[in-house]
């Protein structure tokens, strides 16, 4: 199986925090237009929930303290996302540079291609390595900058298993409406592709066509997972790891 993760975007007063000017209203909706045109084989309705919080360094880098090395503080960047999955509860860590650009190594791997200026991620859904992280001597000066609760529906639809959720602040402020598709019928994420996008697709129009005004129109949009996650996790069967990345890409798309 492969997933993504796509943002809704309303076609009218698009632009920077568009997203924020909307109410929880769209994603109500959204709910039931695209549960109505897409949930065809009546499939028995489950909840989904996740949260993100968005940890940003609070003191600037060499001035962290005693105590902590070079490649300690390198390992916590300025900016990584702390992923967890409910029911049943995972975790995973995404990081990420303030311009989406990733930081580290994939569980420190490629550190030494980031002092030359190459793609820098860092990503793990290991609970070990995530518990690591988060106790390592240089995140104590990392804070939630912003916590986000996912949470909504799921349903089977044949081949793809389809999940509409509402993104809110950690206070209830409604920031935008996220769709989570994922295609059972392959392991390979490059494979899946088309599928996904033509699903995605498939979805925009089914929404703008129950859409009552112009206001209630947009589009779904993907950031392919390609561009910003490692080759060999793009590449891996499905899992939190490719999940996570493409909620906190599509988180971003929602704040833009």
């Amino acid at each position: 199986m492969a997933s993504a993760v796509c943002a809704w975007r309303p076609r009218t007063g698009s632009g920077s925090g568009a997203s924020s000017r909307s109410s929880v209203s769209e994603y109500v909706a959204l709910r039931r237009f695209l549960f109505e045109e897409l949930n065809v084989a009546a499939s028995k309705k489950s909840g989904h929930a996740l949260t993100m919080a968005v940890m940003r360094r609070t003191t600037p880098e060499g001035g962290l303290g005693l105590g902590v090395t070079t490649e300690e503080a390198r390992r916590c960047p300025e900016e990584f996302y702390a992923v967890v999955f409910k029911n049943p509860e995972r975790r995973a860590v995404v990081a990420r540079g303030r311009d989406g650009v990733g930081v580290g190594g994939v569980n420190g791997d490629n550190a030494d291609d980031a002092e030359d200026g190459g793609e820098r991620s860092t990503f793990t859904c290991d609970q070990e390595a995530v518990r690591e992280f988060m106790s390592a001597p240089a995140a104590r000066f990392h804070r939630a900058a912003h916590t986000y609760v996912v949470a909504g529906d799921a349903f089977d639809a044949g081949d793809f298993r389809v999940r509409i959720c509402r993104v809110e602040t950690n206070s209830g402020a409604y920031v935008g409406t996220i769709l989570d598709v994922t295609y059972n019928a392959t392991s390979d994420a490059a494979t899946a592709r088309r599928a996904l996008e033509e699903y995605a697709a498939y979805a925009t129009a089914a929404a703008n066509a129950r859409a009552e005004s112009d206001d209630q129109r947009g589009d779904f949009v993907w950031v392919d997972l390609r561009s910003s996650c490692p080759a060999d996790v793009y590449r891996a069967k499905a899992g939190d790891l490719q999940r996570a990345i493409s909620y906190v890409d599509a988180l971003r798309e929602l704040r833009r």
